[in-house]
């Protein structure tokens, strides 16, 4: 159940630019209260409910920007909790220290989806890591 919740998770975001209707996809895999945790290289956030998960994607929307060669492969599992590893190149809008693109080994991305007993996702952390040369 729970990686069906995943695959729709992300097979959802080819619903964008029309944010309407990837709200009401995301509402339906995500608890009311969904807690919605980011940490990278601008800071660390915390936000609770949909509006909280849609302004996040919309920051990282004009931080970030992914490639074709974009793919997920599950890194760790329980059943309560999944995690993804997100690979392949990132760009950055503004880059990092003068570097721009982050090839998969350059980075470490992963999403953590921990499930209620519902099998909603009632919390979602985003992990991004830069390895950046000074």
């Amino acid at each position: 159940m729970n990686n069906h919740t995943i695959y729709c998770f992300f097979a959802n975001y080819r619903l964008l630019p029309d944010w309407e209707a990837f709200a009401a996809a995301q509402r339906k895999l995500m608890t009311k209260d969904v807690v919605i945790v980011s940490h990278d290289h601008q800071g660390d956030r915390v936000g609770t409910g949909l509006q909280a998960y849609l302004q996040e994607v919309r920051d990282s929307d004009h931080t970030f920007e992914t490639s074709d060669d974009r793919r997920m492969e599950e890194f760790d599992s329980s059943p309560d909790q999944i995690t993804v590893r997100i690979r392949g190149t990132l760009r950055l809008r503004l880059p990092l220290n003068g570097t721009a693109a982050f090839s998969d080994d350059k980075h470490m991305w992963t999403e953590t989806f921990r499930f209620d007993p519902d099998g909603k996702i009632s919390q979602l952390e985003v992990r991004l890591v830069f390895k950046v040369t000074a």
